[in-house]
């Protein structure tokens, strides 16, 4: 099955409707719902398996910074907006098999509690002594302590889908076998406004729901992987969904 673009999806909800003249459902309303339902399949695709989407990158964080736009950060062009972060790591000084220290995540207004008064004060390079913290919108990262030479970081996260606009646009992250389900939410909520009978689409939309949660599930344990660190004690406590995934 070839991906669908905007358009294809457009065509296929028109003709599922029997409405090619737009009679009933203009095609404004049609992109609008094609999104909505892009947004869940994509979540529920998540909801199985929440690091179908991750993306791996590193940046560096430089010396005695408190906090920095973790979205600018990852891409200069500031388009990138972040979803969920999975994990985060120190690789500073890494091997190339070496993925790093796994570090700790808090909550901001945890800082001072992390470590005690007098080492708050000062930086530290231990990478097993450090965590991370994020706030805000757009997303703000910081690690505590403040380093005092710049660390290398490792970050595993899952960025938010981009809607569709343009009629060539496809929706990336949804694997193509499970598009249909994109048209039949579309199709469910079109005759659901002028109410008309939607039990048909309903079903179609709980069975194509269903099928494609099963192989997502089962790409997900053929992607199954191992990550290995030099010292496996980074993964203590916080790194074993990360063993496999």
């Amino acid at each position: 099955m070839a991906a669908l673009t905007l358009g294809d999806m457009v065509r296929q909800v028109q003709q599922d409707l029997d409405d090619r003249k737009e009679r009933q459902w203009k095609v404004e309303e049609i992109r609008r719902w094609l999104n909505e339902g892009y947004r869940m399949v994509w979540r529920e695709i998540l909801q199985v398996d929440e690091h179908y989407a991750g993306v791996e990158t590193t940046f560096s964080y430089t010396t005695s910074t408190r906090h920095l736009n973790l979205g600018t950060t990852i891409d200069a062009t500031g388009s990138t907006k972040i979803y969920k972060i999975h994990a985060v790591w120190d690789a500073t000084g890494s091997s190339s098999s070496n993925v790093g220290t796994l570090l700790r995540p808090i909550k901001y207004l945890d800082q001072s509690d992390y470590i005690d008064s007098e080492l708050e004060r000062q930086t530290s390079n231990v990478s097993s002594d450090r965590a991370y913290f994020v706030f805000g919108d757009p997303m703000n990262f910081g690690l505590v302590p403040v380093p005092s030479s710049a660390r290398t970081i490792r970050i595993l996260y899952t960025a938010h889908i981009t809607p569709m606009s343009e009629l060539d646009s496809t929706p990336a992250g949804v694997p193509e076998d499970n598009q249909d389900a994109i048209i039949a939410y579309a199709c469910r909520m079109a005759r659901s406004r002028v109410k008309e009978d939607t039990k048909q689409d309903e079903m179609r939309y709980a069975q194509l729901s269903n099928m494609h949660k099963r192989s997502t599930e089962d790409r997900s344990r053929q992607r199954s992987r191992h990550v290995h660190v030099a010292d496996p004690s980074d993964y203590s406590d916080y790194g074993s969904q990360w063993e496999s995934t």
